[in-house]
């Protein structure tokens, strides 16, 4: 690991990509709302070449910095809350990096070959890991493993942490024609388990914990995909969106709990809780991957270039945005 450089210039074709050359992760947010999380690496190369350094943009979108600088994947996982600190995988160790030109990492913990982090918890000590069909929360400080069940198939990759951190929500894998369910647990003991339909994309708690957002199919099989709550005090199920014949995904909650940030076919959008006021915020339909800043008032995107071919990486850019959908920036995607 080398120390930190500092990235400049900018992507040109208001952030097409493609010009830029780069393929640029999903988005972390710090606690604290200043930084934006990501690694990148060059669009347009073979997957089987695929490599990535980590890099930290300001909330502005206007200064990157690059944090690593080498021949392997270094893959962003979230931050380490206290002290504030970058957590990135590189092959199988994890590291913290801080957000600052010259930060040296420091080794948080190790997983193994076959172990995909699925969800990183928001004090950024512990993750939910797929292995093979088993689901598993590793310890970084405590250097333990603790399995929570098996799944029937190849594990899922949807999961999310409550705001505290005292439960994990994710969703089963479906095999042999039995359904999915949406499970959560508190420390070893699973709690809930909920039959659903679909896919249970996305998953997000509320901030206070009582409700937890996902999409999933109605029963119409001539329905898109929707945004349902589920309240875990009782189990019961209220479909949020009603929007026929469009995929809508990727529930985010506002800060203050009262809207819910969500993907569709046609941009990005926004509604309240009881399902009221179904508002547009952005119809641009290249931005996926959207992270809402923790004090709820920027919007970080990944941009969507022109792929490069079978076998290949699509170009991605970031791109930050007020909740408003003003002061649209895409980052600075060349090096000095």
């Amino acid at each position: 690991m080398s120390a930190v450089s500092a990235c400049a210039g900018s992507g040109g074709g208001d952030g097409d990509p493609s010009s830029a050359g780069v393929s640029d992760s999903c988005p972390y947010w710090s606690p604290d709302s200043r930084w934006i999380a990501f690694d990148r690496g060059p669009g347009g190369v073979a997957i089987v070449d695929k490599r990535s350094d980590v890099y930290v943009a300001d909330a502005s979108g206007q200064r990157v910095l690059r944090l690593t600088r080498t021949r392997a994947q270094d893959e962003v996982l979230g931050w380490l809350k206290r002290p504030l600190r970058v957590v990135y995988r590189s092959r199988d160790v994890v590291y913290t990096i801080a957000p600052r030109v010259g930060a040296q990492p420091q080794q948080l913990g190790r997983l193994r070959a076959d172990d995909q982090v699925v969800a990183l918890s928001h004090s950024g000590s512990r993750a939910f890991v797929v292995q093979g069909n088993r689901y598993v929360v590793v310890d970084f400080p405590r250097k333990t493993r603790r399995e929570l069940a098996r799944g029937r198939g190849i594990g899922s990759e949807n999961a999310a942490w409550s705001r505290d951190d005292s439960a994990i929500a994710y969703e089963t894998d479906d095999a042999f024609g039995v359904p999915r369910e949406l499970v959560i647990a508190r420390g070893n003991r699973v709690v809930r388990r909920k039959r659903i339909d679909g896919l249970a994309e996305g998953l997000a708690w509320s901030p206070d914990g009582r409700l937890l957002a996902y999409t999933a199919t109605p029963a119409s099989a001539f329905a898109g995909a929707e945004i349902w709550l589920l309240r875990p005090s009782d189990n019961s199920t209220r479909q949020l969106t009603r929007r026929p014949e469009t995929e809508n995904w990727s529930p985010t909650w506002s800060p203050d709990g009262k809207r819910i940030f969500y993907e569709s076919d046609d941009g990005y959008r926004s509604i309240t809780k009881a399902g009221t006021s179904d508002e547009e915020v952005a119809d641009d339909r290249s931005l996926v991957c959207p992270a809402l800043s923790p004090h709820g008032a920027r919007i970080a995107f990944v941009r969507l270039g022109e792929g490069a071919g079978y076998g290949a990486l699509a170009y991605r850019l970031l791109v930050v945005m007020n909740t408003d959908g003003s002061d649209k920036n895409p980052l600075p995607a060349t090096s000095p």
